[in-house]
């Protein structure tokens, strides 16, 4: 199954990350991830997705 990665980068995505944190702590978060903790990876993966491909 491939992965679906989505980065939050935007204020929206921000808010809505934070809201669902407000309500729910940690737990609440999981559905939002996996979580990236390389931030190169993220960088190449947020330069990829700004290129279009």
């Amino acid at each position: 199954m491939p992965l679906t990665v989505s980065l939050v980068d935007g204020i929206g995505g921000y808010r809505n990350l934070v809201r669902a944190f407000v309500r729910g702590g940690c737990a609440a978060l999981d559905r939002h991830g996996p979580w990236m903790l390389d931030v190169a990876e993220f960088e190449r993966m947020r330069r990829q997705r700004d290129a279009g491909t």
